[in-house]
């Protein structure tokens, strides 16, 4: 980013972890991962959220779904900054900055929660997920 935003993370939730706890895995098993982002904004408190959803599957079957938000309070002039003739706008570079932090918490919920429940899911670590690629469009909400 070429002007940083300043902001703090003030909320980090771990929600519907659900884990197939009979899970088995075989050699050569393929393991796809789906994310999707969810982002919203509260104008009163100049904060934006991020739900991040990550579900491990084998082939239609979940083995691992988790929703993780994270929400970050953003500097009162920047937060107003980021709103023009009624419009907020979040730009896919800040975006794709706050997915990093919420898929890294993601990553070692994961991983902490297969381990506590002894799942042999432990052993795959979320992957690398490419947010430039997945983050590439400004999101621009209009304020009421």
């Amino acid at each position: 980013m070429s002007n940083p935003i300043p902001f703090r993370i003030v909320e980090l939730l771990t929600q519907n972890f659900n884990l197939e706890k009979s899970a088995t895995l075989t050699e050569g098993q393929n393991i796809d991962v789906n994310t999707q982002f969810m982002f919203g904004v509260s104008f009163p408190l100049k904060r934006v959220r991020i739900t991040g959803t990550y579900t491990y599957l084998s082939g239609q079957n979940a083995l691992i779904k988790l929703d993780v938000i994270t929400s970050f309070e953003v500097e009162q002039q920047a937060f107003e900054g980021m709103i023009k003739d009624g419009v907020f706008t979040l730009e896919p570079e800040f975006m794709q900055y706050l997915a990093t932090i919420n898929v890294g918490a993601a990553r070692g919920e994961i991983h902490a929660r297969c381990e506590l429940n002894q799942s042999v899911l432990a052993s795959i670590v979320l992957p690398p997920i490419n947010l430039v690629a997945t983050l590439k469009d400004k999101l621009e909400i209009k304020v009421s």
